[in-house]
């Protein structure tokens, strides 16, 4: 059994590992480093949680420990006191460090003074401290009126000032951890009583509760005692599961939002504020009538910007806009008490609520900077957050270089959310876009402000429809919490695990040497993917090594218990992992890949079964050699047959076609090879590679932790962590089950070597703030199995994209595009005033040059040096009525003619010879399935128009196959996603018609003789657009299959353009040609 997948040469567990062997379950328990109070009040919180499911499902199994009457205060005073300490740390607290350089500069320099007193706008000021505190810590001291020697003399006595200082509060502190600890530890072990008291279920029902299935799947490897494993619950409705359609959910079966939006207003957000406010606009247009939302800022000190409001009229959004408009960035970056405050919002949602109605809780946290408290602060913080508010799903947002992003994971695992990183401000929107699918936005809610003002009447939010899948908004919106609970069998032991999303808790039974870990799963289940996913590593007992006798293969290794709340109900479902379900354990002599096929046929006894016949029907199914397909047991029942399929590292050993025959077995079913074994009289049911969801866990998992050591500290070590993922990942039995069109290890090969390179350009210098947050990135996306930005470099993450989210992120990029290109082309006249008179009665402003085909609006306000007061009414440019006398143009039609002649002389002739016509100039496709397509207009000029892109499968087999659109589009450029790998599309792009302005008869306004406002006149000019001819063609999805190339090129409408696309100047396509 040691030969059995055997990978110790790469030394993956036993070199440079000293800290995960110390404590092997719960050594990265956290995305930051924590003091062993807050690790221990950490397990607390998850252990409290799931006792309250406990308490729930079976009351008389679990007696809660009550808290000492001073438990209490004694938290809230330790926690004062972590932060008093922390500020008084001139190393660990880098905003006090920063502070102390700055004002010793500027009490030290009269230039800096005077300087400084010039400043009046905030972002100017933040721009000069960070860069006198860029030269202090780079020792550049050539531009100050001061030595270095004054300045360290200076840092090292305030740095001894504020150490005597914090000498009693940290005696005091230590004697508040000692008189919390022993409750702390009770809870655990009460806890842990009360686990291995509950009723264990004794069968799964998969409808129950919203889940579908449950499964483990497990393997042998690096090690013959060792055995990795993947539990795997699915939830969601069967239907809506298996074929992943989107509907439309209507506010009949909407649940409201409590929406609670906390942004960092310290000084350091002013640059990023404008493009923030915009987006939160676009939240507060899109929340639903029945929806609340608040708004808490924060930086030295917490405020409520805008209380609890529905936004059930335009006003009232208008108003909440106006208060997201009036927050200014200023101060620093104190983050506890604002939790504190979003915890009594949250609480004041939960009072307000009526008793009968369902609503769910979401906060998203946004900031830029690094708190001026220590982690295990905003840890205890946090806490208790999501112990008043259990049920809300957070979401938290780190912005820009100087951000911490692993306390925004730290927040987010503590209420088993999501954390997102935004590097600069060009990615806020997309970003806030991903964060609004999370919280439940669908692509459905990306409407335009002004369609969603005018359907959304005061007290009805009807008529906006939200597409999601079905799953998200029945399961996603009522599944409180959800645990993994994992038990080995006698004298096996759970040695690893990698770290959920909602953390883990290891808990001791009543029994000696019983032990339990508990798995908290994440809020993104049912929202932004159907199942959770959690691998862990399992010591096998001395009875389960090889060689296995028969006696033991129905013996269980481990027991596997979901414990999940839905609708106010608690389910348990569970699931047994034995012998026999773990083919690696019973194949000994070889290694390749596990192949397990279960025959239809019914029999007991094994031996008259014609091994030779099936081995050899296998191997022609499979195009390889009978001696590759070694077969090493027969279980009895419903015939078992175990087998390995040998690898390409052996001599003379070709496996190509049968790892392509797999992966289309995966991909669309075994059907193809069940026909060629039934040929044979083999009935065969199903097919299973075992082991291949638990090696991809695995791999990820240490992915996942050299990135994040990476990112934390740029080592040896950590280059060595990488390098051992990347020769696994590379290896050949982790290459044998990359055959299917995810090839999870071969995109965790290339993230890990992408790595390595980091390393390489890094040097001695280490690694850039954009480099570590880039990694660190990586590796909380893959513990919270969701796809962090829209279009990520690493590769392994992308297989966790939803639709959902991806959807509402481009709706917000969009947006955010447009608003931009909006400014560019708008114009402000400002008009001074006397501080103690008036503006003159007429103002003559000049106007750009005005556009055809589109509308004008001209509005004015004042501005009181510093706020801008209300806007006056739109006032809107018309178009000119149409002469009744054609034959007797107008002013505005001679020059509309003159525009028509002036042309350039090269689009002309293009224009006569070919005529008016799209072409496409890039197409282009990945094997995810997605596509992009550009073009151009050539023969004309068709400027501020839309186009509109039609998408569909080429010679559909349905009678009305499913079609991809896109509308509206500015720039003439698509994109489509989640395409059917190796299928043909037909794709048509056209130019759309305008659509006549209801405005186009208003008459013009006329000016008057004496101006006591601003008066405008101008004329809108209105031009046909010219006969665009379509741009049609065929694409085929990767991997390109030769035969249908081959149809394609003999079509003689269709004339090659690239690899797999196909251009056509026909006026229709016969798809069923």
């Amino acid at each position: 059994s040691s030969k059995i997948l055997d990978l110790a040469s790469t030394s993956f567990f036993l070199q440079g590992r000293a800290s995960i062997m110390k404590d092997p379950l719960l050594a990265a328990a956290s995305p930051v480093t924590l003091s062993s109070q807050a690790e221990l009040q950490r397990q607390h919180s998850v252990a409290a949680a799931l006792a309250r499911l406990l308490a729930a499902s079976s009351p008389e199994s679990f007696s809660e420990v009550q808290p000492p009457d001073e438990f209490g205060a004694q938290l809230v005073e330790a926690e004062q006191l972590r932060c008093d300490i922390h500020l008084g740390d001139l190393e660990a607290c880098k905003s006090q460090a920063r502070c102390v350089a700055v004002g010793f500069a500027i009490a030290n320099d009269e230039g800096l003074r005077e300087q400084e007193k010039r400043l009046t706008d905030e972002c100017e000021r933040q721009k000069f401290f960070n860069g006198l505190h860029d030269c202090l810590k780079r020792g550049d001291f050539s531009s100050f009126a001061f030595q270095e020697d004054s300045y360290r003399a200076a840092w090292e006595a305030e740095r001894e000032v504020r150490r005597a200082e914090t000498a009693d509060l940290r005696a005091r502190l230590a004697e508040l951890e000692s008189k919390s600890q022993p409750y702390l530890r009770q809870c655990l072990a009460e806890c842990g009583t009360a686990l291995s008291n509950f009723p264990r279920p004794t069968f799964t029902s998969p409808m129950s509760g919203g889940l579908t299935s449950t499964h483990i799947d497990a393997l042998t490897m690096e090690r013959g005692d060792d055995l990795w494993f993947a539990v795997e619950a699915k939830f969601g409705t069967v239907a809506d599961t298996a074929t992943e359609q989107a509907v439309v959910s209507t506010s009949g079966n909407y649940i409201p939002r409590d929406l609670l939006l906390v942004m960092d207003l310290s000084g350091s957000m002013c640059e990023t504020l404008p493009v923030l406010q915009d987006c939160l606009h676009d939240i507060v247009w899109q929340a639903r009538a029945e929806d609340q939302i608040c708004l808490v800022g924060f930086s030295s000190k917490p405020q409520v910007l805008c209380d609890w409001i529905q936004p059930q009229s335009k006003e009232v959004r208008q108003a909440v806009c106006d208060c997201i408009m009036a927050a200014s960035a200023h101060g620093g970056t104190n983050l506890v008490p604002a939790l504190d405050l979003a915890r009594e919002q949250l609480c004041k949602a939960l009072e307000r609520r009526q008793e009968a109605s369902e609503r769910a809780a979401a906060i998203v946290l946004l900031s830029d900077g690094d708190p001026e408290e220590p982690v295990d602060a905003i840890l205890s913080a946090s806490a208790r957050l999501f112990a008043a508010a259990p049920g809300a799903v957070p979401v938290a947002l780190a912005v820009g270089e100087d951000s911490r992003p692993d306390l925004m994971a730290l927040f987010a695992q503590s209420g088993r959310g999501s954390s997102l990183y935004i590097a600069d401000r060009a990615q806020l929107p997309s970003q806030l876009g991903r964060m609004w699918g999370i919280l439940g936005g669908g692509a459905g809610d990306a409407c335009s402000e002004l369609q969603l003002a005018n359907t959304c009447d005061e007290g009805s939010g009807d008529g906006i429809a939200i597409v999601m899948r079905q799953d998200f908004r029945a399961v996603g919106g009522n599944l409180f919490d959800c645990f993994a609970i994992l038990e080995a069998a006698e004298g096996a032991e759970i040695i690893e695990i990698e770290r959920p999303p909602g953390g883990a808790v290891v808990l001791n039974g009543s029994c000696a040497g019983q032990k339990s870990v508990a798995l908290r799963c994440g809020q993104q289940v049912g929202r932004c993917r159907e199942r959770q996913q959690l691998a862990a590593r399992l010591r096998l007992p001395p009875w389960a090594s090889a060689p296995v006798e028969s006696s033991t293969l129905q013996r269980p290794l481990l027991r596997a218990t979901w414990v999940w709340s839905h609708h106010g109900r608690v389910h348990t479902a569970c699931d047994i992992l034995r012998v026999i379900q773990v083919p690696s354990l019973l194949v000994e002599a070889q290694i390749g890949l596990p192949l397990r096929i279960v025959l239809a046929a019914d029999g007991c006894d094994c031996e008259s079964f014609d091994r030779a016949t099936f081995v050899q029907a296998l191997a022609a199914a499979l195009g390889v050699e009978e001696g590759q397909l070694p077969l090493g047991r027969l279980s009895p029942g419903s015939i078992i047959a175990d087998m390995h399929l040998l690898m390409a590292d052996h001599p003379g050993v070709h496996t190509q076609h049968a790892r392509t025959v797999l992966g289309a077995c995966s991909q669309h079913g075994p059907d193809t090879l069940f026909v060629a074994l039934a040929r044979m009289g083999f009935d065969a049911k199903k097919l299973l590679l075992p082991g291949k969801e638990a090696l991809r866990r695995m791999l990820t998992w240490r992915l996942a932790r050299a990135l994040e050591s990476a990112a934390h500290d740029c080592t040896l070590e950590a280059q060595a962590m990488l390098d051992e993922v990347r020769t696994i990942a590379g290896s050949a039995v982790a290459q044998g089950y990359d055959n299917d069109l995810d090839q999870a290890a071969t995109s965790i090969r290339l993230d890990a070597e992408a790595a390595m390179s980091d390393f390489e350009a890094a040097g001695a210098c280490g690694f850039a703030p954009s480099v570590k947050h880039r990694l660190a990135q990586q590796a909380h996306a893959h513990v919270q199995q969701l796809c962090p930005e829209l279009d990520p470099v690493a590769v392994a993450v992308r297989r966790y994209e939803a639709p959902a989210l991806r959807n509402a992120a481009l709706s917000f990029q969009e947006k955010a595009a447009s608003r931009e290109t909006a400014r560019q082309q708008s114009m402000t006249h400002e008009i001074p005033i006397p501080a103690d008179g008036s503006a003159n009665a007429g103002v003559l402003v000049t106007l750009p040059a005005l556009q055809s085909n589109s509308d004008h609006t001209i509005v004015a306000t004042a501005r009181s040096g510093t706020i801008w007061g209300q806007t006056s009414e739109p006032l809107s440019l018309c178009s000119k009525p149409k002469e009744d006398n054609p034959r007797s143009p107008s002013k505005p039609a001679k020059m509309y003619a003159s525009l028509t002649h002036a042309r350039p002389r090269s689009l002309r002739r293009s224009s006569s010879k070919a005529g008016p016509h799209i072409a496409v100039t890039e197409a282009t496709t990945d094997r995810f399935g997605a596509l992009a397509l550009k073009w151009e207009v050539r023969g004309a000029a068709v400027p501020h128009s839309t186009w509109s892109v039609l998408l569909r499968v080429h010679k559909p087999k349905d009678v009305d196959p499913p079609e991809h659109s896109a509308h509206g589009l500015e720039d003439c450029a698509a994109c489509f996603a989640n395409l059917v790998p190796s299928t043909a599309y037909y794709f048509r792009i056209y130019l759309n018609q305008p659509v006549d302005n209801p405005r186009a008869n208003i008459q013009q306004p006329q000016a008057q003789p004496a101006l006591s406002g601003l008066c405008i006149q101008g004329v809108s000019l209105t031009r046909r657009q010219p006969s665009i001819r379509a741009a049609e063609g065929v694409v085929v999805m990767p991997p390109h299959p030769m035969t249908l190339l081959a149809e394609l090129q003999a079509n003689h409408r269709l004339q090659p353009f690239d690899q797999g696309v196909f251009l056509t100047n026909a006026a229709d396509i016969d798809s069923g040609s």
